[in-house]
Order: C-alpha cells, then structure tokens, then sequence
C-alpha cells in the first residue's frame, strides 16, 4: 500500500518533536500530593475544612461514580481531595490528580475544558480554564479541579487563588502533546482541541461505531469552522496503523449506520456517518488521518496544508 505523499511530512516532523519535546524529569517528581495542598495560612482567605482524602488506582471508582473509566484510559495514579471554607462559610473542593505523564493529564484536562469557558492568563507550561462555579488547569503530570459550588465573584476569586497557589507548588514543566501542533493553522479559528488516548476517550469527542474500530492508542482532534473535524491517530507502526486502516475500511464497509462507502483509492475511503457528514480516512507510516464534514477532495487538500505550515524542525 502506497502511501499518500504529504504525510510523509507529517511523520518525519511528529517523530523530531517527539525526541525533542521536554518531559516531566523523575528527579522533579513530587510522589506526596499532600504537599501540592495550600496550607491554613496561604494568602487566599480560605481555609482547610477536614481532612485530605487520596485514592489511588481502582480506588477511583470509589470517588468518583460513572467517571472513573475516562480517568483509567488515560492513565490515572493518584488524586487528593481537600475541602476549603471562607471566612463567609463559602466552599470550595480542591482536587489534584497525578497522571501517569503529561501528556495524559493534558489530555484529560482537555477533556475536561468547556467550550465556553474562559481561558485564563496562566503560568507559562501550564494551562487554565475557568467555566461557572469550576476551575481546571494542567501543569506538568497533574491535573487540577476546583469546584466552588456557586458563581459569586468572591467564590470566582477564590477559584482562582486556590488554583494559582497549587500551580506555584508544582515544580514539573512540560510541553504540550506534540500531536497538537499539527492542528494549528495559523489564520483559521480552532475549536475544541482535543488530545485523547484509548477507544473511549476517541468515543467522547466522536463517536465511531464501534467504539473500538480504530484500536485507539493516542490521538487529538479539532474543530475548524461549523462540524469540520479532522483527527489524527498514532500507533506504534506502520504495520499496525495500515492493518487497522484495512480492518476498520472492511467494517464500514458493512456497518449500516454508514452509508455511500467508497474506496477512492488504495490507501483512502470515504463515507457519510449517521448524520450524512462525508468522512474521509487515510493511512501513513504509523499515523490515520480523519476528516468529518469535508468533502474527499477537499480533505486531501486539508492534510497537505497542515503538513506543509508545520515547521520542519
């Protein structure tokens, strides 16, 4: 099977930015998140009311009821909960969750963020959202969740004091998932960016059938303009990334719930998903490319505009 020729940019920049992307260092480690916890006498007028709480590993079902799943796709280790009261008897829960790396906290952060909320000026090599009465940012393998149950501006400010003095506790840096940068086109707004790893978390920002077509490893996903999607899927081969492409092709192919399947070309199928948007499919080296919402030609074009604005470095 003959590869599309653009994508062959594509890889050779993913695997540079992958050697050279900065990771969380193990000498940076933090192993006790209690020390990630805003003490009685921070500077933000809130208080520790209780307890911390921790749960580790399946733990999490414990905690957190219909959510846990999501959280074990991605990687989780470990999360402490701490509640905190004003001096008004406002509260706000802190949580702060330690993935298995940076790149999957992000990803859940990312899971996490609303469409609608407001992103936040934050420290550099991290990232922070604020939406209603909840706070999320993302800095090195952690992610954490503030929420304070009301939206009033003193429970906002508070919010957001608590988040900046857990971010300043966490001494980790690391780059974003080097995936993403291959969905920034300069000059065209990007909605809903998206960094995801397994079949569920693929299934929560689009929902193929089954869930379990692509064998997902890790992927990202944006939205440019009104439902254009595109998608881009990484494997650990070229091998498995080409027989997934075949296996998923000849199950479309069958599926009834897609309609006008077509191969257009030996390493390229298209098709309309239940809604009657075309999706457009692509394999190369150890990559697939989607498109939804694009016509076949147009998605060609797509792909090759974003392989040829990413830096070759």
């Amino acid at each position: 099977m003959r590869p599309l020729p653009f994508l062959l940019q594509i890889a050779i920049v993913l695997s540079l930015r992958a050697m050279g992307a900065p990771v969380a260092s193990s000498l940076n480690r933090q192993s006790d998140l209690a020390t990630l916890v805003p003490e009685s006498a921070n500077a933000t007028g809130w208080i520790p009311d209780g307890q911390p709480r921790k749960y580790a590993g399946e733990d999490l079902y414990a905690y957190i009821d219909g959510g846990a799943e999501i959280f074990q796709e991605y990687g989780f280790v470990e999360v402490i909960v701490q509640d905190f009261l004003s001096r008004s008897g406002k509260t706000i829960c802190l949580e702060i969750y330690e993935m298995q790396s940076s790149d999957s906290a992000y990803g859940i952060y990312s899971f996490r963020k609303a469409a609608s909320g407001l992103d936040l000026e934050w420290e550099p090599d991290s990232e922070a959202q604020l939406s209603d009465y909840y706070l999320n940012f993302w800095k090195g393998r952690y992610l954490v969740t503030l929420t304070g149950f009301n939206e009033d501006d003193a429970t906002r400010e508070g919010l957001v004091g608590l988040g900046r003095a857990v971010c300043g506790k966490i001494r980790e840096k690391a780059a974003k998932p080097s995936l993403l940068a291959f969905l920034d086109r300069p000059g065209e707004k990007m909605s809903a960016a998206k960094y995801f790893r397994g079949n569920l978390g693929l299934f929560n920002v689009y929902a193929f059938e089954p869930a379990s077509i692509f064998d997902v490893r890790e992927g990202v996903k944006a939205e440019f303009g009104t439902g254009r999607l595109v998608f881009i899927l990484k494997y650990s081969s070229g091998d498995e990334a080409e027989t997934i492409f075949e296996q998923a092709g000849g199950k479309f192919a069958k599926n009834p719930g897609y309609r006008r399947f077509r191969v257009l070309a030996e390493n390229l199928f298209t098709m309309q998903d239940g809604a009657g948007r075309m999706v457009t499919a692509s394999p190369f080296e150890a990559f697939i490319f989607l498109t939804v919402g694009i016509e076949p030609d147009a998605a060609v074009n797509y792909f090759d505009r974003i392989s040829r604005k990413t830096p070759m470095t």
